[in-house]
């Protein structure tokens, strides 16, 4: 049973454990994700990094996306920390598992630990060379307390640059704290430089008594100087090894330029990173000026960045193009320089960077190193839940049980089908207004906001940027419904194309088809009537708050952005600015429902007169009852990002900014702005719903095959939290926890099961070459059936964090887990599923055919070892088995060191 249980323990690291039952248990259905490992790290989509550091053997890290990334000789795209999922969490354990909030400053030691700046977590983490994260300076709470003693209990403020003395002295940009210090190789804290009150002060003397202004990035040479960029007195200023401070660069005055000069009277501008080679030359990202620029000799000269360049662009002369505000900038052992352009801080919210990290040449060709130009976009075709999303604002449905969503910070719309699939059906990614008339999918969008599902089979979109309400035919074809693009008030009692609307955010459909709009910049409720013209029904242009009890075309609102109709014909309003929801009745008069809400922002209703309401302000969704009771359905009231598989009250939600409400089954979408996610509330008395058979390895849909292990999804599937199977004789049970699965009326063997998924191991009975009809029966309740073709086999490998892509589930011929700090060497076991015993194998390891490759089939899961091909080595080498004419998917890595 022990061995049985090794080879399973990839499949339990899949499922987040819940607590106890509630109301309404969530799950994520897209995006929350990150760009796989494994890939190459140029046609990665990874967010907008606001720091670069350089490694030994020149691999470079840099963090965005909760999450921090190295780049390897290859170009080869790692993960080292960090699940995409934003929080401070993990601590002890795999830091591929844990959880960051604002990964900015990096450092690399000769060890190999990786220091990280958590910027919004006011810490810093280690992560040693085994793939362990532990909390290494910093207690959590901002402050300034500590110096003397242990790291781990003093208080830091906004923590951004970090810089290794080869003595092991950890020195950190107290960013908030106008100061820098330093934890030493004994794991006590002090203060190097700033006397903790910001100005400018000091050059000359002591370090630790001089004033610095919010400090940002820092550098040290080999003789032990530190340089500051001392970012808001325009300065970079070195601390010599004794102790003494001096301006190095910057006069203060940032109208000063100065290429050519001395660097001491040369202007910069927010410098925010420095970084120095071997030859002592200071490298300067002078992000108000847009240059990288050096000093060299005392003298300074600009690197990359020109006043009147070409935009950013692959393989162009540094000097030739115009960069948009460089935050970090490192350069390694041969004079390569690299920079960001991220937004420092930015933790969640709209990219403010070019989303790349850039490499200078020595012969000054600007190269693109990792980043495709879009923040987190990614994913068409495939699996909605291995997507990337940015900011999505808006949520419907439809039903054929479609879910649209408004991928705001994408500037699309994409809709995720039945199956599980995503796909954009408009916007091009570039914000613009064109496309009327044509396919939406060429259409230009302009942070589109809403969406709404008509009766009529049109789908509306409140095109935000373009102050705009657009529609979508079923032939996929796009124009305008209201809107004639001019941002102001005008137009009630004329045609919705020649009226104006302001910004609108959202949009929502009656029952009868009218369209209403929340106008937020208009302050205003406006609607469009079947005959299309245009009214307002609540507001009268000015923010303010009046009118309850009276006619809602005689009150004041306050920058409303969410509107939802009930079957009956009321109109729920959320009166942002005035913190509440106001309801319209059919007979036109106002009042409010909920008042003293934290920041609402959306709104839907449902069947039964219940209303749901978000609140940013504190992470959750609320639902008011049609007898006017307020509670919580969703969200602790802690950001960010947790809860997954156990009740919706139990976690955390990072930005809630749109619902959309399932009608046949009550299940309430919920786009999770801030953490790129939409996610579902599924009521845990609702009848059973299945909605899709996954490979439990790969999370891919398709065939199965006798033996594999699947993953069924949906809503009320067993108990709300996670119960696992305890295999007798290396059987799993065929019931658990009152949950059974059925496979043409066969029972299968269950890994776990829970209310929003089960683990089955699927029948050897099931006949190849047909179908399979799959129920799940959760006590007396029975899902509706799900039909999935059967083949011999169905390969699948199980990688480490569950996503089906990235490092493999694999162990190393010593038995310890394979990873970039314990590469394999001669063979690998790999684990997978949907291998029949008797298949025919083959496995390709970095595009080459393994020698030989040996399988050790169980009842799930196998084991197959693979010998290593020779010359075939990388930190995130792709592995790939190859069966009876059928591949595991693809994205898969292993780490291999030299035979």
């Amino acid at each position: 049973m022990g061995k049985y249980r090794t080879r399973t323990v990839f499949i339990y690291a899949l499922i987040a454990a819940g607590t106890a039952s509630g109301q309404y248990a969530i799950t994520t259905v897209a995006g929350g994700t990150l760009p796989p490992s494994g890939t190459l790290a140029a046609k990665a989509s990874i967010g907008d990094p606001p720091r670069v550091a350089v490694g030994p053997g020149g691999k470079v890290y840099f963090g965005s996306l909760h999450a921090v990334f190295a780049v390897d000789a290859t170009g080869t795209l790692i993960r080292i920390a960090g699940t995409g999922r934003a929080g401070y969490s993990g601590d002890g354990g795999a830091a591929l598992n844990a959880q960051l909030l604002s990964p900015a400053g990096i450092a690399i030691d000769a060890a190999g630990n990786v220091y990280v700046a958590d910027l919004d977590t006011n810490s810093v983490r280690r992560i040693s060379p085994d793939g362990k994260i532990a909390t290494y300076a910093g207690n959590g709470a901002a402050g300034y307390s500590g110096d003397g003693g242990p790291a781990t209990v003093a208080q830091l403020n906004t923590p951004d640059g970090l810089a290794l003395e080869s003595t092991g002295n950890l020195y950190i940009s107290d960013r908030n704290n106008h100061a820098i210090r330093v934890v030493s190789a004994d794991g006590n804290i002090h203060t190097a430089a700033g006397n903790g009150s910001p100005g400018f002060s000091g050059d000359g003397g002591a370090a630790a008594g001089a004033q610095l202004a919010a400090p940002e990035g820092i550098a040290l040479d080999s003789s032990g100087n530190l340089y500051i960029a001392d970012t808001q007195n325009d300065r970079i200023r070195m601390v010599t090894a004794g102790g003494t401070i001096a301006t190095v660069a910057g006069t203060g005055n940032g109208n000063v330029f100065g290429d050519g000069g001395l660097a001491s009277a040369a202007g910069l501008i927010l410098p925010t990173g420095v970084a120095v080679d071997q030859g002592g030359n200071l490298f300067i990202a002078d992000f108000g000026n847009s240059r990288i620029r050096v000093v060299s000799a005392g003298k300074i000269a600009t690197i990359a960045g020109s006043n009147e360049g070409a935009p950013l662009a692959d393989q162009e002369n540094a000097l030739s193009v115009l960069l948009n505000g460089p935050t970090g900038v490192a350069v390694d052992a041969a004079g390569n320089v690299y920079f960001t352009e991220g937004a420092i801080g930015s933790g969640s919210g709209l990219a403010q960077g070019d989303c790349r990290v850039w490499k200078v040449t020595l012969d000054s060709v600007l190269t693109v190193l990792a980043g495709t130009g879009l923040a987190s976009y990614s994913g068409d075709g495939g699996s909605a839940t291995s997507a990337q999303l940015l900011a999505p604002m808006g949520i419907a449905t439809d039903a054929a049980g479609n879910i649209y969503i408004a991928d705001t910070g994408n500037h699309r719309v994409r809709r995720m089908g039945p199956d599980g699939v995503i796909r954009t059906i408009a916007g091009t990614g570039v914000p613009g207004y064109s496309g009327d008339g044509g396919p939406a999918v060429s259409a230009q969008l302009n942070s589109p906001t809403g969406v709404a599902f008509h009766p009529s089979g049109v789908l509306l979109i409140a095109d935000s940027g373009n102050s705009r309400i657009r529609m979508i035919t079923a032939d996929g074809t796009i124009s305008t419904l209201i809107g004639n693009g001019n941002s102001s008030y005008y137009g009630d009692g004329i045609g919705s194309l020649q009226a104006s609307i302001n910004h609108p955010q959202t949009v929502a459909v009656s029952p009868s088809g009218e369209v209403y709009i929340a106008d937020t910049q208009n302050n205003a409720i406006r609607k469009r009537s079947a005959n299309g013209l245009m009214s307002a029904i609540a507001g009268t242009g000015p923010a303010g708050f009046s009118g309850d009890g009276g006619p809602a075309t005689s009150a004041l609102l306050n920058g409303p952005t969410g509107v939802a109709v009930d079957a009956a014909g009321n109109v729920y309003v959320v009166d942002a600015g005035n913190q509440r929801v106001r309801k319209v009745t059919t007979d036109g008069v106002i009042g409010t429902v909920a008042s003293s809400l934290a920041q609402p922002n959306s709104v839907a209703a449902d069947a039964a007169g219940d209303v749901f309401v978000t609140t940013d302000g504190d992470h959750r969704v609320l639902m008011i009852s049609s007898t006017g009771q307020t509670s919580p359905v969703a969200g602790t009231g802690d950001c960010c990002y947790s809860g997954d598989g156990g009740p919706a009250v139990n976690a955390a939600l990072d930005a809630p900014r749109a619902l959309a409400i399932d009608a046949s089954s009550g299940t309430v979408y919920l786009a999770d702005a801030a953490a790129n996610a939409v996610r579902a509330l599924i009521p845990t008395s609702a009848t059973p719903s299945l909605k899709s058979v996954v490979n439990g390895a790969s999370n891919l849909s398709g065939s199965i095959a006798p033996g594999e292990v699947v993953v069924l999804y949906g809503g009320g599937l067993g108990p709300g939290q996670v119960i696992v199977g305890q295999p007798i004789s290396g059987q799993y049970p065929n019931e658990l926890a009152g949950t059974s699965v059925l496979f043409n009326d066969v029972p299968a063997s269950l890994v776990y099961t829970s209310g929003l998924q089960v683990a089955a191991i699927v029948p050897d009975s099931v006949t190849v070459g047909s179908s399979a009809q799959v129920v799940v029966q959760y006590r007396d309740l029975v899902t509706t059936t799900v039909t999935v073709p059967v083949a011999s086999v169905a390969p699948g490998l199980f990688t480490l964090d569950g996503s089906g892509k990235g490092p493999a589930a694999a162990t190393n011929a010593d038995g310890s887990v394979n990873s970039a700090g314990r590469p394999a060497t001669g063979t690998i076991t790999v684990f997978a599923t949907g291998i029949s015993p008797g298949a025919s194998l083959q496995a390709t390891v970095g595009g080459s055919i393994a020698p030989a490759v040996s399988l050790n089939a169980g009842s799930g899961v196998s084991n197959v070892t693979v010998q290593i091909p020779p010359g075939v080595q990388g930190s995130a080498v792709s592995v790939v088995l190859n069966t009876d004419g059928a591949s595991s998917q693809d994205g898969v890595t292993i780490a291999i060191t030299a035979n």
